[in-house]
C-alpha cells in the first residue's frame, strides 16, 4: 500500500514551516530541503518588515514627544504603519500639540478616561 505523505504548511508572510506530529524524518528533510530556503527568505522578509515598523514607531514616539503609542485591536500592522508615516511628517511648529500624550491608533477618535486618546489610522 502507498503511504500517505503528511501535509505541511509553509506561512506566506512569516515564513513558518508547519509540519504534522506524525511526519517522518525522511519526509521532514524531504520538506526542509524543498522548501526550507524559501521559508529563510521569507521569514527574513518577515523580521525586517517588523524592524521597519518597530523604528517608524520609535521615531514617531520620539519626534512628537509621545508618553506612548499604541495599535488598537482591530488595526493590522498596514494601517498602523500608514498612520505612523502620515504622523512623522507633522509641521514640526504643530509637534508641541502631541507632546507626552499617549496615542492609540484605531478606527475612530475619543478620549479615553484615563487620558489615552484614539486616534483614527487614516486621519488626514
Amino acid at each position: 500500500p502507498k503511504t500517505r505523505k503528511p501535509r505541511f504548511s509553509l506561512h506566506k508572510s512569516m515564513g513558518v514551516l508547519s509540519l504534522p506530529v506524525d511526519c517522518s524524518p525522511d519526509w521532514f528533510l524531504q520538506i526542509i530541503r524543498s522548501r526550507g530556503e524559501e521559508a529563510q527568505h521569507l521569514h527574513r522578509k518577515y523580521l525586517n518588515n517588523n524592524e521597519e515598523a518597530d523604528n517608524l514607531r520609535l521615531e514617531v514616539s520620539r519626534s512628537l514627544r509621545l508618553s506612548g503609542l499604541q495599535k488598537g485591536s482591530l488595526i493590522d500592522d498596514m494601517k498602523m504603519k500608514d498612520c505612523c508615516k502620515r504622523l512623522v511628517f507633522v509641521p514640526p511648529n504643530d509637534r508641541q500639540v502631541f507632546e507626552g500624550l499617549q496615542l492609540i491608533v484605531c478606527s475612530d477618535y475619543e478620549v479615553l478616561d484615563n487620558g489615552r486618546i484614539r486616534v483614527p489610522w487614516n486621519w488626514r
